[in-house]
C-alpha cells in the first residue's frame, strides 16, 4: 500500500477540522464476559489508542463478530446500531468522541478471501482520531465526510452502486434474526469456494466486499485504494 496509505490514515487520525457528517445507523459490536457486567464496545488497537470497531454494514460486523465468539465462547456477543448504544459508550473522560475503526472491506487475494491462523477474516479499516462532540449529537457518531467518499469510490468500483439501500435492507435483518441466519450461511458457503488463502495481509493485492442481497462477492484491486 506504501506511503499514500500511510498518509491516508495520518490524515484521518489527526484532522479535526474536516466537515462532519452523521450516521446513527452505522453498527457497532457489544460484548459482556458476565450477565452481570456493563455491556463494553468492541476496540481495536491503533495508533491513536482503542478505537470503537464501527461497521457500516450489520451484516459485516455479524460476519467479524462470528471469528470473535469462536475465539472466546465464554463472551455474550450482538450487535446493535449506534442510536440504540448509550451515548457516553462513545465519549472520553474529557468529553469528546472516542476514536473510530471503521471497516471498510475484507482482504482478498487471487479472488480467494485472506484468513488469518486463526481462521478469521481479515479486515481493512481506517480510523478516524478523537473529534469534539455536541450536545446536540449525543445519538449520533461524528464521521468525516472524506470517510464517506472512500467508502462510495469503493462501492463503485465494485459496481454496488445501490449500496445505501442494500444497507438499509440489511438492517432490518437485525429485527428477523432467521433471515440474517441464512444470509451468513449463504456467504460462508460461497466464501469457501474458492477456498480461503493464509496470506501475509499486507502482500494481499484485494479487497472483498460482500452483496447480502445478490448473495455475492466483489473484488477490487487494493492499490486504488492506497
Amino acid at each position: 500500500m506504501g506511503s499514500n496509505q500511510d498518509q491516508t490514515r495520518k490524515r484521518f487520525e489527526q484532522s479535526s477540522s474536516e466537515t462532519h457528517s452523521v450516521n446513527p445507523e452505522m453498527s457497532v459490536q457489544l460484548t459482556q464476559s458476565d450477565h452481570n457486567q456493563s455491556t463494553k464496545l468492541f476496540t481495536d488497537r491503533t495508533s491513536v489508542g482503542h478505537a470503537v470497531r464501527c461497521f457500516l454494514s450489520p451484516f459485516d460486523a455479524m460476519l467479524d463478530g462470528l471469528g470473535l465468539i469462536s475465539q472466546e465462547l465464554s463472551v455474550h456477543f450482538e450487535i446493535r446500531p449506534v442510536r440504540n448504544v448509550a451515548p457516553e459508550a462513545f465519549l472520553s473522560c474529557r468529553g469528546f468522541q472516542r476514536p473510530l475503526s471503521f471497516h471498510l472491506a475484507w482482504l482478498a487475494h487471487d479472488y480467494r478471501l485472506v484468513v488469518r491462523e486463526n481462521g478469521c477474516l481479515t479486515r481493512l479499516t481506517l480510523t478516524q482520531g478523537r473529534r469534539p462532540r455536541g450536545d446536540s449529537d449525543q445519538q449520533s457518531l461524528q464521521i468525516d465526510s472524506d470517510m464517506w467518499t472512500i467508502i462510495d469510490a469503493l462501492h463503485q468500483q465494485a459496481g454496488l452502486f445501490a449500496w445505501r439501500e442494500t444497507q438499509k435492507a440489511v438492517r432490518q435483518w437485525l429485527d428477523a434474526p432467521a433471515s440474517a441466519r441464512d444470509a451468513l450461511e449463504r456467504a460462508f458457503c460461497l466464501r469457501d469456494d474458492p477456498p480461503l488463502i493464509q496470506f501475509a495481509p499486507n502482500e494481499a493485492k484485494q479487497l472483498a466486499l460482500y452483496d447480502p442481497e445478490a448473495a455475492r462477492w466483489h473484488f477490487v484491486q487494493r492499490q486504488v485504494f492506497g
